[in-house]
């Protein structure tokens, strides 16, 4: 009910503000009277087209004079009654234009509902469209604790299938009854290889928060059964969607809970603290004048942030008419729940720093109540947009996890199993290379990267497309090659495959929407040939004859690739787990299991780090790290070389003995650098290896 008031408030803010014009003491323009009352016959009788006719002509006139108390008053209520307006009338483009203009005067005049409205509203009617491009390499890594290569995905604990890498299971704060069936979900997982999601929730959600103190023994008692599942990654979610609690708390209170809880699995290498809230908070009053950002425990408590992510057609289950419609948009349900803008505050704030998962999602299709529909087809759309968009526009969401489960006292339906074209679109798009399959220390075979002004190639390459155009129920994708169309689509996730293309060409991609609205993007699309020896690259014209057999020799054996652009980038560094790859090739090693290094457990090389361990030629750098994203040294690539090739053994000392071993092998002939401490160049890389294949 507070809300509704609140909007009806906004709405009559201009008719206040023209019945005391004549007792403010600023002389307005003539023209504005016969304007304002044209305006105001429009607003009262909601002629949106009248609003908008006469209230842009009132902002342009206002917006030449002066900034004064009455001229603010002013604009701040007719840019708000125009953007409404557009938005009633279905043109959300200028909507979003009006309300961006309203903003600064609704905050400078304390009219906070106004504000939110209107912020939501920019962030849902600001049509987006982006290109991304099929890559083989994570865009996003922070060495978090239990961070994954890929997106882990999974479903709630009883209804997991073997191919899911993750499971969500959940326990009540408090209520140790379930242990023994947590305990069989976590043998299960160990056994499968799942990780897990463990959502501790506060039952009594407020209340449980103020009793939780780190004295409790069943903090002492979930410690002891977490600690026993060493080879089990556990995510534990605690006291999760605080931000829409009907029992609510304040900041400090939940805080202090959540670092009670925090603390009492501090040092159990296998589990992870999870912050996570949902995706909209509660609507902020005098009474609970909070964001969910106020509710942040800090970086040291926190290794992953969570946001769930719900798709509804209908918010609250029912039909919002008129200017109740920004219900829609602020809740973000119906055309306002695109995934991407669900999430965006989330990530924008904390992806930067931690890992973000969605902690919980799923689509609805069946709405209950008056509304008492069915709409398969709908959910299935908005699952795939989740299951696709979110990995591809963030690369920060790791781990993405659904709540299949039918809740018979809620208004919306989610569980999969119980609509055959949401469990079918689950099942799809869940095959995505995107995702980790089955073990979850294994990889995704595919991420995605923005697209730039120009996408390079070599040869091959798939594009994809995030189109969000509100108020559009599909979208079709037209990709154009040198003016030719090579392919339409409305299929999610808007897929080309381009093959064999050669030279420099011309690419422009179009989004149509059925609602009229279209994009364009234009890009220059350049293929360089796979390069098959040094002097195909662009950059290595400058190196010896020694240095271009050893570029030869690492391409042709398939040891050493290059670049998209046709680089080969002789003087980029390379990192500890690129050589520990390369040497792998080199050797012929057999690559299998993961490392056990808790800094390479889920690195995109962590079988190549662990080929190496077993061949007894990698050690790592103590207190089980291997340092997987540091430059490798000139004495550190030697040691691992000339162990690999025995020029020496575990008795040779370090670093000296591991010099002189190269330098009696010649090992160093045509190499850039051979002083201690320098980082390798990939140059040096390529002649050590060749010199030892001489050998």
């Amino acid at each position: 009910m507070k809300r509704r008031i609140s909007i009806i408030l906004i709405a009559m803010i201009s008719l206040i503000i023209s019945s005391n014009l004549s007792v403010m003491a600023y002389e307005l323009p003539h023209a504005f009277w016969g304007l304002d009352a044209g305006y105001s016959n429009a607003t009262s009788s909601k002629n949106y087209d009248e609003t908008i006719n006469y209230g842009v002509q009132i902002i342009n006139l206002i917006s030449s004079e002066p900034k004064n108390e009455q001229t603010i008053n002013i604009l701040g209520s007719r840019t708000y009654d125009v953007a409404f307006a557009y938005f009633m009338n279905g043109d959300y483009t200028n909507a979003a234009k009006y309300f961006e203009m309203y903003i600064p005067y609704g905050k400078q005049l304390g009219w906070t509902d106004g504000v939110i409205i209107a912020e939501n509203c920019v962030k849902q009617f600001t049509n987006t469209f982006d290109v991304y491009q099929a890559t083989e390499q994570s865009q996003k890594m922070y060495g978090a604790k239990n961070e994954p290569n890929g997106v882990l995905y999974g479903q709630v604990a009883d209804k997991a299938k073997s191919n899911e890498s993750m499971t969500l299971l959940y326990l009540e704060y408090g209520d140790e009854s379930t242990f023994g069936w947590t305990r069989a979900m976590l043998d299960k997982a160990e056994t499968q290889n799942k990780a897990v999601e463990i959502a501790l929730n506060f039952p009594q959600e407020g209340t449980t928060v103020r009793n939780i103190n780190s004295s409790d023994s069943f903090l002492s008692n979930l410690r002891s059964m977490l600690s026993s599942y060493k080879n089990v990654p556990i995510y534990l979610r605690i006291g999760a969607e605080f931000n829409v609690w009907g029992d609510k708390c304040t900041p400090d209170e939940f805080i202090s809970a959540f670092k009670a809880v925090a603390n009492s699995v501090s040092g159990l290498s296998n589990v992870a603290t999870v912050w996570s809230m949902a995706h909209t908070s509660s609507w902020k009053t005098n009474d609970w004048p909070y964001t969910a950002d106020d509710f942040y425990p800090g970086d040291e408590y926190v290794d992953w942030v969570g946001v769930n992510c719900y798709a509804s057609k209908y918010f609250q289950g029912r039909v919002w008419q008129g200017e109740s419609r920004y219900n829609e948009v602020c809740f973000k349900t119906g055309y306002s729940s695109d995934p991407v803008v669900m999430i965006k505050d989330a990530v924008e704030k904390y992806g930067g720093r931690k890992p973000i998962m969605i902690s919980e999602c799923g689509s609805a299709y069946r709405t209950n109540g008056d509304i008492n529909e069915t709409d398969s087809e709908w959910a299935a759309k908005y699952l795939k947009q989740i299951y696709t968009f979110i990995p591809m526009v963030y690369p920060q969401v790791k781990l993405i996890a659904y709540f299949n489960a039918k809740m018979n006292y809620e208004v919306n339906y989610y569980n999969l199993d119980g609509d055959s074209e949401l469990q079918n679109a689950y099942n799809d798009v869940t095959e995505s290379p995107w995702f980790i399959q089955n073990n979850n220390t294994n990889s995704a075979g595919q991420f995605f990267k923005k697209a730039g002004s120009t996408i390079t190639m070599n040869g091959d390459t798939t594009l994809y497309a995030y189109p969000h155009i509100y108020g559009s129920d599909w979208v079709n994708v037209e990709y154009y090659l040198d003016g030719e169309l090579v392919k339409s689509t409305n299929e999610i996730a808007y897929a080309v495959q381009l093959s064999d293309i050669k030279g420099t060409h011309d690419l422009r991609v179009v989004a149509n929407g059925n609602n009229g609205v279209s994009m364009t993007r234009e890009y220059q699309l350049v293929s360089y040939a796979p390069a098959e020896k040094a002097e195909d690259f662009s950059d290595t014209s400058y190196l010896n004859n020694g240095q271009k057999n050893a570029v030869n020799y690492t391409i042709s054996n398939d040891i050493m690739t290059g670049y998209e652009n046709n680089t080969f980038r002789p003087d980029a560094t390379i990192t500890r787990t690129e050589f520990a790859a390369v040497i792998c090739r080199m050797m012929g090693y057999n690559v299998g299991e993961n490392s056990t290094f808790a800094d390479t457990k889920y690195h995109w090389s962590s079988k190549y780090v662990n080929a190496c361990v077993k061949a007894d030629i990698i050690h790592g750098i103590g207190d089980n790290k291997f340092a997987p994203d540091n430059h490798i040294t000139v004495e550190q690539a030697v040691k691992i070389l000339t162990s690999a090739y025995g020029y020496a053994n575990s008795k040779t000392q370090y670093p000296n003995g591991f010099m002189s071993a190269a330098q009696k092998y010649n090992l160093f002939d045509n190499v850039t650098s051979s002083r201690l401490g320098t980082d390798v160049k990939r140059i040096d890389v390529a002649v050590m290896l060749y010199n030892a294949a001489k050998n």
